[in-house]
Parts: structure tokens; C-alpha cells; sequence
């Protein structure tokens, strides 16, 4: 699943929809048809936080025979927006290949004496708490 904002027509107000196979949901109708209340709006959903996620989740893997009619449209007839038209200040967003460069703490592998390095069969983790772990194993090239 994939969170996009959409537009069905060039009129129509830009809307949250999760990407499911070759299909846009709209968020808020399959909320509204689940007895849950869900957003419009990307900024709204991820006020919402964690728990708009679950329930999400849950009302798409109950399967599409639970959507509502007209709640699900093909991507290629949708058009694609700006996942966050108008952010506020305190939201970021970060895509793919972007690098956050916060500098060389002390005790990295360079400063060391003797120096160490990152070898192949290493692994390099990375966790955020109620989001995820990247896992890299290092290799030659």
C-alpha cells in the first residue's frame, strides 16, 4: 500500500487514496463505509498518526468486496498531486536518494587510531521506533 493525494477529474478536490494493485481507494470512503472516521487530507492522516494506519490497513485487507462502489479507481485515470500540497513547518519529507549529512561524530571508524572501516560481510542497521529498521549488509563492488 501506497499513500497518494489524487484528483479524479480536473474539478474535483484533491483527496487521499491509498494505492492498492492498479487501484486508488479513497481513504475517506472506505473509512466512512467501515465505520471509521479517516481523512481527506495526507496532513490530516498523518496528524492522525499510527493508529489511522492500522485501521487503514485493516479495512484494505479485509478485501475489495468491502469497499464501497465508486471508493476504488483505476490509477491511470487518476492524477497524481503532490503527496502534501501546502506542508506546514514541521513536516519534512525525504525521498528517494536524498542524503541527511549531519557531520562525523566522534568515535566513527576514521577518527580512530588505529582506523576502522566498514568490510565486506558487515552490516549497518538503522531503526526508528514505531516505523522500522533499514538493514545493509556491506559488499565489494
Amino acid at each position: 500500500m501506497r499513500l497518494v493525494t489524487y484528483r479524479s477529474t480536473v474539478e474535483a478536490a484533491a483527496r487521499l487514496g491509498a494505492v492498492v494493485d492498479d487501484l486508488v481507494v479513497d481513504v475517506e470512503e472506505v473509512g466512512k463505509h467501515a465505520g471509521v472516521s479517516l481523512p481527506s487530507s495526507m496532513l490530516d492522516f498523518i496528524d492522525l498518526g499510527p493508529p489511522a494506519l492500522a485501521a487503514l490497513k485493516k479495512i484494505l485487507n479485509g478485501g475489495k468486496d468491502h469497499w464501497p462502489v465508486g471508493a476504488a479507481l483505476p490509477l491511470a485515470n487518476v492524477r497524481l498531486l503532490a503527496p502534501i500540497p501546502r506542508p506546514r513547518k514541521n513536516i519534512f519529507g525525504i525521498g528517494l536518494n536524498y542524503v541527511i549529512a549531519t557531520g562525523t561524530p566522534e568515535g566513527v571508524g576514521a577518527r580512530r587510531s588505529p582506523q576502522e572501516w566498514l568490510w565486506p560481510g558487515d552490516v549497518v542497521e538503522a531503526e526508528v521506533t514505531g516505523i522500522g529498521r533499514l538493514r545493509h549488509p556491506v559488499v565489494a563492488i
